[in-house]
């Protein structure tokens, strides 16, 4: 059986792009490649392979799954189940970022990393972090971004919660402060502020200091880094992560309501943690939308994706915290910090 002869017999079972997607990938052409010649003829073994693909398909497994990789903004990126497959409309979020030229970017809900690695790529200088809650999305992420050779930070967090213990170091800012013997047994919730000008870091490495009083000398007005917050106390010598402000916050967080009457059967193979959220899709939005703003420089950016439903709901909230709404670009709302 020759390639043209094998889409048509399964075009009856599964869409011609998915069939041409799945043979292309068993016979490792491309696309272009497999309507040049259909007159190849197939293997009994790429036979096999590709009509258990089909299979699958046919359950409404999608095809980014079965065939490992799924296009984004041009470039074609590792998915797996332990990462969400990416949507065309996400791209309005990184064509909104692009047009506003950040310097800093934090990417919160990162999965796979196509937002933070686009950007990486896209804005030539751009600083960018991702962060996300699971780990085998991030080695998703971080094996996209080797293989597209893109600088990119991935962290482990819960959205804005960054774990300094587990996150000992970063590519953005590489310097540590350590704590000095009198703060052990310091609390969660403690923060220093250092003025950089908004630019880079100081020389460090610094003595870490617990109040204002202490930090008098680093201390000024519009200071552009702070601590993360950490939790639990520290031990003379420990590391403390230290993250600059941000330009521009972005978040494709889970907004599904599990109650939508179009949820399709495909969303049964993605990872749950990645499409419902509760309180109407809604409430991993609204925490960071109160979260953000300590992450962010005077005048930053938080850039949300949501379903048109969800706008008028979402845009309310935000007001409430003193966002302004600056501009809807598809499903991305562009939020303005006063």
């Amino acid at each position: 059986m020759n390639s043209g002869l094998w889409l048509k017999k399964v075009v009856a079972k599964i869409d011609r792009l998915d069939a041409e997607l799945i043979l292309a990938e068993v016979l490792g052409v491309s696309r272009a490649g497999l309507h040049a010649h259909p007159e190849r003829i197939l293997t009994d073994t790429e036979v096999t392979l590709a009509d258990g693909m089909v299979a699958r398909r046919g359950k409404g497994e999608p095809v980014a799954y079965i065939v490992g990789w799924k296009e984004f903004f041009g470039r074609k990126f590792e998915v797996n189940r332990d990462v969400l497959v990416p949507r065309p409309e996400t791209e309005a979020l990184v064509e909104a970022i692009i047009d506003l030229g950040p310097r800093k970017v934090l990417d919160v809900g990162t999965g796979s990393g196509v937002i933070a690695i686009s950007l990486a790529l896209e804005l030539l200088g751009v600083g960018v972090v991702g962060l996300d809650i699971s780990e085998k999305a991030l080695g998703v992420a971080r094996s996209n971004a080797e293989e597209l050779g893109a600088k990119v930070e991935f962290l482990k967090s819960d959205l804005l919660g960054v774990d300094a213990e587990k996150n000992p170091h970063s590519v953005l800012e590489e310097n540590t402060l350590r704590a000095r013997p009198s703060l052990r047994g310091a609390g969660a919730g403690v923060r220093l502020e250092v003025d950089d000008q908004r630019s880079s870091l100081p020389q460090f490495p610094l003595e870490y200091c617990a109040d204002s009083s202490e930090c008098a000398g680093l201390r000024s007005v519009g200071a552009g880094v702070r601590l993360e917050v950490f939790s639990g106390g520290m031990e003379s010598g420990d590391s403390v992560k230290v993250l600059g402000l941000f330009d521009v916050i972005v978040a494709n967080l889970p907004y599904v309501d599990r109650g939508w009457w179009w949820n399709s059967g495909e969303l049964g193979f993605e990872p749950e943690d990645a499409l419902f959220a509760g309180d109407g899709g809604l409430e991993l939005i609204k925490r960071l939308v109160v979260q953000a703003p300590e992450h962010l420089e005077r005048g930053g950016r938080l850039v949300l994706e949501a379903d048109e439903v969800q706008h008028g709901e979402i845009i309310e909230f935000t007001e409430a915290f003193g966002w302004e709404l600056e501009r809807i670009w598809g499903l991305a709302l562009v939020f303005r910090l006063g």
